[in-house]
């Protein structure tokens, strides 16, 4: 009977590899589903504020249109900054524990976007 050989490196490194690998996508996918959450909780509050106008909302938080669009709509390589989301959130007249509830989604997003390094 022989016995088994022992691993090689090359062995050893392309099973560090597909570990590896395996990692970062549980975590690209876990970003993805945190990303859309965001966007929906979001579109929600947008929603139940009686939907003000992208233009609206871009005067009274003092970014663009087009930036209340990709906040709203989770476009982006990015999460939105943290003050977009809370003056928009306040416009919307959501409470301070919501608020809060959803400032830790975006720290949570935050952490695996540098964990995942620059895109």
């Amino acid at each position: 009977m022989l016995s088994p050989r022992p691993p090689r490196p090359a062995d050893v490194l392309y099973r560090a590899a597909i570990h590896r690998h395996a990692w970062m996508m549980d975590d690209a996918v876990k970003l993805g589903a945190l990303r859309r959450r965001l966007a929906e909780e979001l579109m929600e509050a947008h929603r139940e504020a009686g939907e003000p106008s992208y233009s609206v909302i871009a005067g009274q938080v003092g970014i663009s249109k087009s930036t209340v669009f990709r906040v709203l709509n989770g476009i982006g390589e990015r999460s939105p900054k943290w003050h977009h989301v809370d003056d928009m959130l306040e416009v919307f007249g959501r409470s301070d524990r919501e608020v809060e509830r959803l400032r830790a989604l975006w720290v949570e997003i935050r952490a695996l976007e540098k964990a995942a390094g620059p895109s």
